[in-house]
């Protein structure tokens, strides 16, 4: 009885995790230091699952593989689920007024994405722009716009966008889709 539940449980654990981590993957890129928060909160997840997993295990006295089991699934639960949600809650809480933050435009790239391919008479236009923008701490952020922002020849110009503070402190910028060819100073 106890492996079935665990099955069960896991089970609906790994589907809730692949809907998690989709309806959250989009924001990723538009994260501030996504990196740094992702690994934080796997951390402690990893260690909020092994005090989960040794608080559950501990009524298996005489069967250690059972409480080795139990210790790893929670620990693997921990890391999995924690930082899905340290990134839903910095977006979901973050703070209602943007302010402006000023990038630096390195680059853009035009990605051609069609599922069947291209015809011959289909006029071959990008599917969406990757957009390269340096913070000014160093650190680059790549934005993905279905619309042109600069030509490439812009490189070096300054672009206002707005940013919101997240939950967390990790800034969440706000890629507007109406942004004009223009956007630079």
């Amino acid at each position: 009885m106890h492996n079935k539940l665990i099955g069960i449980l896991g089970g609906v654990a790994l589907i809730m995790l692949g809907w998690l981590y989709a309806t959250e993957y989009a924001y990723f890129d538009n994260t501030l230091n996504i990196k740094k928060l992702l690994l934080i909160a796997a951390a402690i997840g990893g260690g909020i699952g092994i005090l989960a997993g040794l608080f559950f295990s501990r009524t298996d006295k005489g069967d250690n593989l059972t409480r080795i089991q139990t210790v790893l699934f929670c620990f693997f639960i921990g890391v999995l689920f924690v930082p899905v949600i340290a990134a839903k809650t910095n977006r979901y809480l973050a703070e209602e007024t943007p302010r402006i933050k000023q990038f630096t435009f390195l680059r853009q790239v035009p990605v051609y994405s069609k599922p069947f391919g291209q015809t011959k008479m289909e006029k071959f236009t990008p599917t969406y722009f990757l957009i390269y923008l340096n913070t000014g701490n160093s650190e680059s952020i790549r934005l993905k716009s279905t619309k042109e922002w600069l030509q490439n020849s812009d490189k070096g110009k300054t672009i206002d966008l707005p940013v919101k503070k997240g939950y967390w402190g990790y800034d969440i910028v706000l890629v507007p889709e109406n942004v004009i060819k223009d956007a630079g100073k």
